[in-house]
């Protein structure tokens, strides 16, 4: 189904947060962008990969065609970003140093480490 045909009245996500939509995963914006998959024009953003998707269809063939490992990455990506927005500065001062050496500080989530490892096995490969 079309979202704009199931979300008929949508609003941009920065003005109004619409709980369906949130639960959906998806956002609403003033600027039309062509779907990922179709290209038709679209208002609808999915909040972890950040691409803009016209409906259920195009959303679900997208997710469906990524490998275990690509959904992984994307997750781990979405987490960290979720992460990131709520760091002080020294903190995210501390965490580019680590990143640098490669040191995980003590108060780094556990999906960042697992990041962290991901990165150390791709180097590897």
């Amino acid at each position: 189904m079309k979202y704009a045909e199931k979300y008929p009245n949508a609003t941009s996500a920065w003005n109004s947060r619409m709980s369906d939509l949130e639960e959906e995963g998806l956002l609403y914006t003033d600027k039309s962008e062509p779907c990922l998959l179709c290209k038709e024009p679209t208002h609808f953003i999915d909040i972890v990969s950040e691409a803009p998707f016209c409906s259920e269809e195009c959303m679900k063939k997208f997710y469906d065609d990524m490998s275990e490992k690509e959904k992984e990455d994307l997750n781990a990506t979405y987490k960290l970003s979720i992460i990131f927005e709520n760091l002080s500065y020294d903190q995210m001062t501390e965490l580019q140093e680590n990143i640098m050496g490669f040191n995980t500080p003590d108060w780094a989530p556990s999906h960042f480490v697992k990041v962290e490892q991901m990165k150390e096995s791709d180097k590897n490969e």
